[in-house]
């Protein structure tokens, strides 16, 4: 009788196992489509500059880029755009997804900290600049503003020669982009299943191989 039970057991046990894989799966699918969805949009420009180490000069041109690309993120661009766009009362919501207000300066910070400039390869001169936010529109005008902020900057602070800047392309409406989380939620749920449901097959074989002895020797 008690071999009986056991097994019986280990079937049921297996068979509840099986069937929490999908459900799992499921959930865990729910948990990451309901995270926030983050944007990402870029501008692209080029640097063009009247200096004796104009854009046309091999490395040295790629110095003064480099140079005046640290400037993109310096407080002074940021605030700017931050002001033009009013983004001191919704910095948080476009970026963290937390409501309420900030000063202009901590909305600059935060919009530093989801923005990356990079000096593309090259002796041509190109910056992108790309903004991520959870704000689809928000994220091309944020970009474009930056690049019309930091026009202005470069022409009234040509610390290392006349310098221009071409708009060569601008943001567009943000695409939507995998994050980093989506991966690790979605991996840690398969693995999680793989896990239960492995447990539950060894059960249930167990089960029916003990239920099978015992029809054997009843």
């Amino acid at each position: 009788m008690w071999g009986d039970m056991k097994a019986i057991t280990y079937i049921i046990s297996g068979v509840i196992l099986i069937i929490l894989v999908p459900i799992a799966l499921f959930l865990g699918f729910l948990h990451t489509n309901s995270m926030p969805k983050l944007y990402r949009s870029a501008v692209l420009m080029q640097m063009v500059s009247d200096s004796a180490a104009s854009v046309d000069s091999g490395s040295a041109a790629a110095d003064i880029v480099s140079a005046y690309a640290e400037h993109i993120k310096s407080d002074l661009v940021l605030e700017q755009v931050v002001l033009n766009l009013g983004l001191a009362g919704r910095a948080g919501q476009i970026f963290n997804g937390v409501g309420g207000s900030m000063s202009a300066s901590s909305a600059a910070k935060l919009l530093s900290a989801n923005i990356e400039v990079m000096v593309l390869p090259g002796e041509d001169g190109r910056i992108k600049i790309t903004v991520r936010s959870l704000d689809a529109d928000g994220s091309a005008q944020i970009a474009n503003e930056i690049f019309t902020c930091y026009s202005g900057y470069c022409e009234s602070n040509s610390v290392f020669g006349r310098v221009a800047l071409v708009l060569v392309k601008s943001a567009e409406p943000a695409e939507m982009f995998c994050m980093s989380g989506f991966i690790i939620n979605m991996s840690v749920a398969c693995l999680f299943s793989v896990f239960v449901g492995i447990i539950g097959m060894v059960l249930f074989v167990k089960g029916v191989k003990l239920k099978v002895m015992q029809t054997r020797t009843g």
